[in-house]
């Protein structure tokens, strides 16, 4: 074999195989990669107008009630109607539906391509940041990661699993507190809330209020906190066990809110109320 020497060519634009080109335009947005970063910015910034209006209702709902709950919670429910534009439902649902329906996707995109992909090992090595991280472990790794430490990884994320839980939890409560009394022509405030929590009927107060209420009350409180310190990238497990204590009091303020919200002076049966739980389970 021997060495021959060619002639210099210019290989700026040299295409090893012709016809393959970085695809443009609308193919360009079909490529499955660009596609699953698209869901996840989708996913992400979608979250933004819930969480400029979570704040807001968590002090309303979670907080007020749990410190006066007979007249404060309706003062400061006007006060935040007042300063909301009018648009603030139909922004926050398209919100909730943006974020939704992409994390669903995300995750059935997840589910095909495990299922299509090789079986790997069960026993894998991982560095400690690895072993911490909130996509193994949660946010700190369940209670006996917040009180003695990391020491094994969750077979389910919690993230997910509270959005499993907090979405028919939302929608549940946007149609009890929102869409029902519209259609109704009814306004309602915190009395119809006390009025369910205080309702003589075990079904209406445990299965209505409680339950349910409760239930959204934690959900909402870990996947929007989880949530934060996921997006903006928290990998510290100190600060993300300052993020769990501030969970864990905001769901027990909930919960003590519900509980004296249960125990003001009774609200007297209201036919209105009624037409609204009339119009929930029929």
């Amino acid at each position: 074999m021997e060495l021959k020497e060619l002639d210099p060519e210019p290989v700026a634009h040299y295409r090893p195989v012709e016809g393959i080109e970085k695809p443009s335009g609308i193919l360009n947005w079909l490529n499955p990669r660009i596609l699953r970063i698209s869901l996840r910015k989708i996913q992400k910034y979608s979250v933004w107008p819930f969480a400029a209006y979570f704040p807001l209702h968590a002090i309303n709902t979670l907080i007020v009630p749990a410190i006066s709950p007979e007249g404060a919670p309706n003062d400061v429910l006007m006060m935040v109607r007042e300063l909301l534009p009018g648009f603030t439902s139909t922004l926050l649902s398209a919100s909730v539906a943006a974020h939704l329906a992409s994390g669903v996707a995300l995750r059935i995109w997840s589910l095909v391509a495990n299922w299509r992909r090789p079986k790997r090992a069960k026993n894998r090595v991982q560095d400690s940041a690895e072993r911490e991280s909130q996509r193994e472990i949660g946010l700190v790794g369940g209670l006996s990661g917040y009180f003695i430490g990391v020491t094994k990884q969750l077979s389910y994320n919690p993230q997910i699993l509270t959005g499993y839980i907090l979405a028919p939890a939302i929608f549940y409560h946007t149609y009890l507190m929102k869409k029902a009394p519209l259609q109704e022509g009814i306004d309602i405030d915190f009395d119809f809330v006390k009025w369910i929590l205080q309702n003589d009927s075990k079904f209406i107060k445990w299965w209505i209020g409680i339950i349910p209420l409760s239930a959204l009350i934690w959900t909402a409180s870990y996947h929007f906190g989880a949530g934060l310190c996921q997006y903006a990238r928290i990998r510290r497990l100190s600060v993300r066990k300052s993020m769990s204590t501030l969970i864990l009091g905001l769901t027990s303020m909930g919960l003590v809110g519900l509980w004296r919200l249960s125990k003001t002076t009774s609200v007297f049966y209201n036919s209105d109320y009624q037409r609204i739980l009339n119009a929930v389970i029929r």
